[in-house]
């Protein structure tokens, strides 16, 4: 399922998460940038299933718990990749659910670590049966901690609006970063508890499109099967991106490894 909002103009989308049974094979994780749209359009994009298997693995962490940091391990990446080379971003979810936070580094080179204080949180499911991480996150405060290249250190806060992570970040690009954003993050949890698919996508108007050109992409993510889905049946993040913006133009693509 694919829901979307749209607030004074700037559209998000939070894509949820589904449990299947299934065998899949470690592929490298990467993250990409890009431009689109003739450069009025910047995409971020990361598949990150291996990395979130190994730090699940290593920490024996529950499925809702395991989305959570997903998510949250998928945006400090892209947010990452904005940055130049040598920078770094923060993001410590401070909440008063039964996770009790979320910490994730990542940096500029595609290294990238996290945490969950409790990773054994009980399994709350929707009423579709899919996993639900609004209850696991409860309320509280988002902290991105930027550090640049330079040394020079920027900090912005956020409050969780949903819960959902998706959804959190695309109110702090848009209403705290003031940058019409489309954030997308998504993974599929077997039921052994392994990670079939992990990744998501942000798009960003930096240069103003036509009210046509708005409504086209507003369509093609109303309409976009679920993100998790399309990388469990083979696309990659990189094709459906392109079906949201057209073709894209890569700046950068990099290897995702834990540090």
């Amino acid at each position: 399922m694919v829901r979307y909002l749209i607030l004074s103009g700037i559209f998000f989308i939070v894509l949820a998460l589904e449990v299947f049974t299934f065998n899949w094979q470690s592929q490298s994780d990467y993250s990409l940038r890009a431009s689109a749209l003739n450069d009025r359009v910047l995409v971020f994009g990361t598949e990150i299933k291996s990395t979130l298997e190994s730090i699940r693995k290593s920490n024996e962490i529950s499925p809702n718990a395991s989305a959570a940091l997903g998510r949250t391990l998928s945006i400090a990446i892209m947010m990452a990749s904005m940055q130049k080379p040598g920078g770094s971003t923060n993001i410590n979810i401070i909440c008063d659910g039964p996770i009790g936070g979320i910490t994730v580094n990542a940096n500029s080179e595609g290294r990238v670590k996290g945490y969950v204080k409790n990773p054994n949180v009980d399994l709350f499911l929707n009423n579709r049966g899919k996993l639900k991480i609004s209850p696991v996150i409860g309320n509280g405060t988002i902290k991105v901690t930027m550090i640049q290249t330079n040394g020079e250190t920027i900090k912005k806060e956020s409050p969780i609006v949903s819960g959902e992570i998706g959804e959190d970040f695309s109110y702090f690009f848009s209403e705290i970063q003031g940058m019409p954003t489309a954030v997308a993050v998504g993974e599929i949890i077997d039921t052994d508890n392994s990670i079939r698919v992990s990744g998501g996508f942000i798009i960003q108007i930096v240069e103003p499109l036509n009210d046509e050109e708005i409504y086209e992409l507003e369509n093609r993510l109303n309409q976009m099967e679920s993100l998790s889905s399309q990388l469990s049946n083979g696309k990659t993040v990189q094709e459906i991106l392109e079906s949201i913006v057209g073709p894209i133009k890569i700046i950068e693509r990099k290897q995702i490894n834990n540090f």
